[in-house]
């Protein structure tokens, strides 16, 4: 009987030992000024308005370069040659990315993630936009006098014409593809889906997706080779020479009624801005002092600051972007596939950005519904891209989460402002036409430095994997080499092919093949993962024993307190609406979207088993 007694007590004392880290836990999380990451605003604070303005546009700042560029990157295979037409592009990406980042941290995760064009749907617009019968016509602007007071060429309804339908194809494929995103976020099967996708997956994908888009960002650079290598030099330097380097900038305190010094860390916080602003400058100075030729014929020319002056004088002050403003859409069968292939890489993306996001805000891993809630977020935002007529996708910024760690600034309040200033750039055309006055090899040496960075994202990825069994080499090697050999083969043949063959079902079924074949990522990716399913070798080796340790923190059945659920909910959910839908619609728990309903005392009983198991 004493046995039992004692054998109680300490299961008593075990319980209130386990629920008083709970409180400590729940009291650190709820004090929303992260002290344990020395946060100045934590996710729920909400700084004065004005310093909410500041630090919102200086993630506007991050992020606006990748925005505009994300959109100029495709002009070529697009066949926009119009400069206000791309103003007008430009502007629809500020706007739509504006309303997904809203969406992002009001709906979706409630993580201060800003969303931008992501990099993944490029292979898959420039084979869909290759794959047009049409040429780009041969047009050059010689000067402003080539244009109409309402800013379109004398000489350019063809070349519109055919970047409507360009445009057109790649976003009614983008947006038919973001069903399945809305559907992989709203069913919560990604948690499912990530236990059968290895490293040695994801690396090919990513080094193929910065390999296949070295074409385009080539001929952006070929115009004036030197000053694309100059501008990614700079960026080099930076981002990784000069990044503790702090710049002293005097201001006046008004609380202290004296003048006083801040640093601020300008070479690592604005490295792509601070660089495009020099090679602007001495760009403009080639001009001006006629170093650069005047001729469109002659090497250099591109390069010149004249060029391009027209797109901000004619481009409007005031434009609504809306639904089909750029024509009607149509969908790209193979295109969907591809899409499908590029989303789901994507997903695999942001969810490391939420995992780290999460982290510098203070705030609990991610589980379930907030990630369920960030991919539908992420599907959303691409539907309304493609319903813009947008031939790119959303995604989220690892840069502006790395300013969040350097800044200690968490708010939500703050990435709301951020998406305040996109949208308000998008409704203005005039300020967005001026990332479109910037020379191309300017735009070319950003682009050098950006994706060299994502094709070595892909050897970080493999961090897990044992790269010096000849297995995980060989799946790796292949899958590239792959990736690579096989597009180059069908673009070339593409042509022969469509000579020789009949308007028949066999040339049709040709046609579908080569469209699936021609694209980098897919042919990567399909092969990677068919030899890590099929060879064989260890979870250790594949680099999922890795990925599996936090892997009961993202399955729905995980081990949760109540007070661990509680700071879940006053992280990731709106404390009315939560308070709302628990009291008058319970069942909306029992859904992905939604945190569950998990008594203390079930909670411990899930814990038990689980320790009793393991």
């Amino acid at each position: 009987m004493t046995a039992e007694k004692e054998a109680e007590v300490n299961e008593l004392g075990a319980l209130k030992d386990h629920n008083h880290d709970d409180e400590v836990k729940e009291t650190e999380a709820n004090s929303g000024s992260g002290s344990a990451l020395h946060l100045t605003y934590g996710l729920n604070d909400k700084p004065s308005w004005y310093l909410t303005l500041l630090m919102g546009f200086q993630h506007f700042v991050i992020m606006s370069s990748g925005c505009a560029f994300g959109v100029i990157i495709l002009f070529d295979a697009a066949c926009v040659q119009d400069e206000v037409d791309k103003s007008n592009l430009i502007a629809s990406s500020f706007f739509v990315m504006g309303i997904t980042t809203f969406v992002q941290c009001t709906l979706g995760t409630r993580l201060p993630i800003a969303q931008g064009p992501s990099i993944v749907f490029y292979p898959v617009a420039i084979g869909i936009m290759a794959g047009d019968s049409l040429e780009c016509p041969d047009l050059q602007v010689k000067d402003n006098a080539t244009l109409h007071h309402n800013g379109t060429l004398a000489f350019s309804q063809p070349g519109e014409k055919i970047w409507h339908r360009r445009v057109g194809q790649v976003a009614g494929t983008i947006a038919a593809g973001s069903i399945v995103q809305l559907l992989i976020g709203s069913t919560g099967v990604m948690s499912h889906l990530l236990r059968f996708v290895s490293p040695l997956v994801v690396a090919p994908t990513i080094f193929l997706i910065g390999f296949s888009v070295m074409g385009a960002v080539l001929n952006l650079c070929a115009p004036q080779f030197y000053i694309s290598i100059v501008c990614c030099i700079l960026i080099i330097v930076f981002t990784y020479v000069l990044d503790r380097v702090k710049i002293p900038i005097p201001y006046f305190s008004i609380r202290n009624r004296k003048p006083l010094v801040t640093r601020f860390a300008a070479f690592s916080t604005l490295p792509i801005l601070l660089s495009m602003a020099i090679m602007y400058a001495l760009c403009h100075l080639l001009t001006v002092t006629n170093v650069l030729p005047s001729s469109p014929e002659a090497w250099g020319y591109g390069a010149r600051t004249d060029i391009k002056s027209s797109a901000v004088l004619n481009a409007g002050w005031f434009r609504v972007p809306h639904p089909l403003q750029f024509g009607s859409l149509s969908v790209n069968g193979p295109g969907v596939v591809a899409v499908g292939c590029a989303i789901l890489v994507s997903i695999m993306e942001s969810i490391g950005d939420y995992v780290t996001c999460a982290k510098f805000c203070g705030s609990p891993r991610p589980v379930g519904f907030p990630m369920n809630r960030g991919i539908a977020a992420e599907g959303f935002g691409c539907f309304l891209s493609g319903l813009f007529g947008l031939p790119v996708g959303p995604t989220s910024y690892s840069n502006n989460i790395a300013a969040i760690s350097m800044t200690k600034v968490a708010s939500r309040r703050v990435m709301h402002a951020t998406s305040a200033i996109m949208v308000i750039f998008g409704l203005f055309p005039k300020l967005s036409a001026l990332f479109v006055c910037v020379p191309d090899p300017i735009i070319g040496g950003v682009l050098l430095a950006t994706i060299g960075i994502i094709c070595g994202v892909a050897a970080g990825s493999l961090s897990s994997v044992r790269m010096d069994r000849p297995r995980n080499a060989f799946v790796f090697g292949f899958s590239v080499f792959l990736g690579v050999v096989v597009p180059l083969q069908i673009k070339a043949s593409r042509h022969r092919d469509a000579t020789s063959m009949s308007d028949s079902a066999q040339a049709i079924a040709m046609g579908i093949a080569q469209d699936l074949l021609s694209n980098e990522m897919l042919v990567g990716t399909g092969t990677a993962l068919l030899l890590d399913s099929c060879l064989p070798g260890t979870r250790k080796e594949r680099g999922l024993e890795a990925e599996a340790e936090g892997a009961d923190s993202v399955t729905p059945g995980s081990c949760q307190t109540e007070a661990e659920l509680r700071w879940q909910v006053d992280c990731y959910e709106s404390t009315a609406f939560h308070r709302f839908y628990s009291r008058h619609l319970p069942i909306l728990h029992r859904l992905p979207l939604f945190p569950g309903r998990l008594s203390e005392r079930r909670a411990n009983a899930v814990c038990e088993n689980r320790e009793t198991a393991i």
